[in-house]
């Protein structure tokens, strides 16, 4: 039991030590973090509509330019879902993006920097990768009306 006394008062003396320094550290952070903050507000106000007025339209403009040069001559019924799924994804990042944006979404002028240079990267090899895919139907299909005739 005496053990027990001793253990619980050193909890209690170092406990009282950790909130103290709790409480010291809190004040002296406490005024930086809202310095930070207002520091923060204007740069994710500008990253934000940036993304809006840069990123979405030229997402847009590769999305249609790609949908013209995949798009088949003649296209049947069953083969229609592709581009459907195409275009309700396009439409739900757009959506996505004007949610964000009106939501007063926060984002830094490095966050933004970094996701514009990343989604940029994205739409690049997604477009290398379209013409790739773009390539090969349309050898496939030059080689199967090449050995039809």
């Amino acid at each position: 039991m005496a053990k027990d006394a001793v253990r619980q008062a050193r909890f209690d003396q170092v406990r009282g030590q950790v909130v103290d320094r709790a409480q010291a550290v809190s004040q002296r952070v406490g005024p930086m973090t809202l310095t930070a903050r207002a520091w923060m507000a204007p740069r994710i106000d500008r990253a934000a509509q940036s993304l809006e007025s840069d990123i979405a339209p030229r997402m847009a403009r590769f999305m249609s330019n790609t949908a013209h040069r995949i798009e088949p001559r003649r296209m049947r019924q069953r083969r229609r879902w592709p581009l459907m799924v195409l275009l309700v994804g396009s439409a739900a990042a757009v959506a996505g993006i004007v949610m964000q944006r009106r939501s007063g979404g926060q984002w830094s002028d490095a966050t933004k920097a970094d996701a514009a240079d990343w989604a940029g990267q994205k739409i690049e090899q997604a477009g290398d990768k379209v013409e790739q895919m773009t390539e090969r139907a349309a050898d496939r299909v030059s080689r199967s009306t090449d050995d039809r005739h």
